[in-house]
Parts: structure tokens; C-alpha cells; sequence
């Protein structure tokens, strides 16, 4: 983890979401559950290169079959134990949700929580909103729950273990005015709706095999790019880079197809 001091931008400043940064990094430190850390050199001026344009924001999107293993809590969180047998293939997700609100939660202590309640992939999610930003925003909203009139995209996190698990967070929200035009509502919805993805790519969100695996590893050592997988095992092409990335096939960067 880094702190403030460690971040600071030649010019001062502290990075921002979707700011582009070139920095110095020695040697990776993967671990089972962050496999994409690295270790960075201390003392060196961290530089802004530019700002990544957000109208371009779907270029960015992940596309996992789902936000690592559910099930625990309220999906918020992994145990320990089943990722050091099966350590993550990412630590981090950028997705647009199909649906997200505000979930304002009093503690016992009498303070607020906020938390957030979205669906990905026919999945419901509750979990912790980090995001400093977001949060101190949402805070002032008060105790409850609240929707959003936007799109929302968000940043999932795998956060270090806490009490024998590691917990899911929202380490960033992005609101974007929502898109009016009949065209554009038609394609998030298609996106999102897995029976209308199916009609594209059949075997989408369906559990790998054994075989599966076998195969893919085989075809992909062979040559075949991602684009030729996708069609070949009818799934999105997300879903067979974060499949590869689970194999340990390819790295951590998006590889093009």
C-alpha cells in the first residue's frame, strides 16, 4: 500500500481517476490475491502524461464471467483459504453495472456506512464504497437508500484479509450523464441482459470445464488469437482473456486480439 507522500506528482498534485501516470517499477510482487503488484522504486518524481479521454470509457470495461467467487456475506467477500488454493487472476474490475444505488447503512455504533447495491452479470452485490470522493458525497445524502440518474461505472477491488476473508470494495465510482438517445439505450441493454448475450455468444457466463481449459490452452499456444477463441468456444472475448489470465497464459495488461 502507498501513501500520500509516495504518489505526489512532479508538479505536486495527487493523482486522479483516469489521469495518465508514468512512474518507476522494479521488480513484480504478485501475491494470491493481488497477482498485478509490483514494486516500485522509492523517491522518484511520479509524472502526469495526460488524462484518458472519458468518452471512451468502454474501452476500459472488464468483462469477467463474475467478481471473483461468490457467496460469502452479501457476495462482499472471498475466504482466504479458497484463494490461496485458487489465487485470483486479477485483483482489480472495471465494469458498468446494470443496476446501482446507494446503500446508506447505520452502524451499531451509530455512524453511517456507505455501501452500494448494484447487479453484474444477473448478480446481486453489496459492498463497501472506499472511494474517498464518492463517499464523503453519498455520506451527505444521510441514512437509507438512493438512485443514481446516471451511468455508473465502477472500480472493484480484492481488498487484504480481513477476519479469514478478503473483502470486495468499490475503490472508485464514475458518473457519466446518462445517454438519451433510443440507439444507445438499446446496446447497454443488450450488453447487459444475458439471454440477449447468448444470442451472440451461447456459452456466455456458463462454468469452464476441465476441457474447456485443455482446449483453450492448446488453441491458444497454437497461435489462435482472442477473437478467433471467442468465436470458437461462443463467449465474449472478455470472458476468454480473464479465462487466460486465470491460466496464467497471458499477463495482467490487456493484450490486443
Amino acid at each position: 500500500e502507498l501513501d500520500l507522500g509516495q504518489i505526489r506528482l512532479s508538479d505536486g498534485g495527487i493523482p486522479k481517476l483516469f489521469d495518465i501516470i508514468k512512474f518507476p517499477a522494479l521488480d513484480p510482487r504478485p501475491n494470491y490475491f493481488q497477482p498485478e503488484n509490483f514494486l516500485i522504486q522509492e523517491g522518484q518524481v511520479w509524472c502526469k502524461t495526460g488524462v484518458f479521454d472519458e468518452d471512451r470509457i468502454g474501452d476500459l470495461l472488464d468483462s469477467p464471467d463474475s467478481l471473483w467467487r461468490n457467496g460469502g456475506g452479501k457476495n462482499d467477500n472471498v475466504p482466504r483459504d479458497i484463494l490461496q488454493k485458487e489465487p485470483a487472476s486479477a485483483s482489480l474490475y472495471f465494469i458498468n453495472p446494470q443496476s446501482f444505488k446507494i446503500h446508506n447503512v447505520e452502524r451499531p455504533s451509530g455512524s453511517i456506512q456507505t455501501r452500494a447495491i448494484f447487479m453484474y452479470s444477473g448478480v446481486e452485490y453489496d459492498l463497501v464504497v472506499t472511494d474517498p470522493e464518492s463517499k464523503d458525497d453519498f455520506l451527505k445524502i444521510g441514512k437509507g437508500d438512493f438512485s443514481l440518474d446516471k451511468d455508473i461505472y465502477l472500480c472493484i477491488s480484492l481488498g487484504e484479509a480481513f477476519q479469514g476473508c478478503h473483502y470486495k470494495l468499490i475503490a472508485s465510482v464514475t458518473q457519466q450523464d446518462k445517454r438519451q438517445n433510443t440507439v444507445a439505450s438499446a446496446v447497454s441493454e443488450k450488453k447487459y441482459s444475458v439471454g440477449k448475450i447468448r444470442q451472440d455468444h451461447p456459452k456466455a457466463y456458463q462454468k469452464w470445464t476441465q476441457d474447456d481449459d485443455a482446449t483453450l490452452k492448446k488453441e491458444f499456444q497454437s497461435g489462435k488469437s482472442t477473437k478467433t477463441l471467442a468465436g470458437f468456444f461462443m463467449r465474449k472475448i472478455g470472458a476468454i482473456r480473464s479465462r487466460l489470465k486465470k491460466l496464467g497464459l497471458i499477463s495482467y495488461r490487456k493484450e490486443g486480439a
